[in-house]
């Protein structure tokens, strides 16, 4: 799915409404019109990307979810990199911290050490509430399967695809026994 304001896709405001609007779209659509399960779809968000992935995950529970520098919140990023004046000015957008309480679906994230736009510990704490609720007796989080990889020498931008991407992404389909064959990635 393209985000609006970028690439071809410039026609509307850009809305944490308007993209969720969008996704669940997308959603229905591989669903009602392409007959495809959810338990053969896997969701994928990349940095901004993550907010909507995570509520596209936490509401329709695919086969698993991938986040690659994913946030808390849009709040906490402005916060961690200007501080609590910065946070001020920005509205509480795609709380990922929230909704992430509510998977249930396998998650694998993946956050680069040296990442300066959204910091590591942005997925630390995903992480952590997952692993929370999964100690709290609540079984069902992450399809009792969550990862966290960290690659040290991984930023927001430059990026190894095969060692810091791909791998991750592989061993995580195995260990989750993700069959490609069935699979429609969105």
């Amino acid at each position: 799915m393209e985000y609006p304001g970028y690439s071809i896709y410039k026609s509307r405001e850009t809305s944490e409404e308007g993209i969720i609007n969008d996704a669940e779209k997308m959603v229905k659509f591989l669903k009602d019109t392409l007959k495809i399960s959810m338990n053969q779809i896997l969701v994928m968000g990349r940095s901004i990307g993550s907010g909507p992935a995570t509520y596209i995950a936490q509401k329709f529970k695919p086969a698993a979810l991938i986040l690659i520098s994913p946030f808390t919140s849009i709040k906490e990023v402005a916060k961690s990199k200007y501080g609590f004046v910065g946070a001020l000015f920005v509205k509480d957008r795609f709380d990922n911290l929230e909704r992430i309480k509510h998977l249930s679906s396998p998650l694998l994230l993946i956050h680069g050490k040296i990442d300066k736009t959204v910091p590591w510990e942005h997925s630390e704490a995903l992480y952590g509430t997952i692993l929370h609720r999964k100690y709290s007796h609540r079984l069902d989080a992450c399809n009792s399967y969550c990862h966290l990889v960290l690659p040290p020498n991984m930023n927001h931008c430059e990026i190894n695809y095969e060692n810091h991407i791909l791998k991750p992404i592989e061993a995580f389909l195995e260990k989750i026994k993700f069959v490609s064959e069935q699979s429609v990635p969105i």
